[in-house]
């Protein structure tokens, strides 16, 4: 399941886990951005012929890329 980045104090309870998790935490964030550069290479197949919307998604796979091979990790 999904959480749902709207609800009440979910953000409050990601930042509590990833304090407490250390090393834990930064392999799960490397596995989410290693499955996010697969979404987008999917979506970029998908998106053939849409040139706009395949630059964007192009741009964020290289920038998941970066953040993969780099260890950078942005906050939300």
């Amino acid at each position: 399941m999904i959480p749902d980045a709207k609800k009440k104090g979910y953000r409050q309870e990601q930042t509590r886990e990833n304090k407490e998790d250390g090393g834990e935490s930064k392999e799960r964030t490397r596995e989410n951005i290693t499955y996010i550069r697969d979404m987008l290479r999917q979506l970029r197949n998908l998106a053939e012929g849409e040139d706009m919307l395949c630059y964007l998604i192009e741009m964020a796979y290289v920038e998941a890329g970066d953040l993969h091979a780099g260890g950078r990790f942005h906050s939300g």
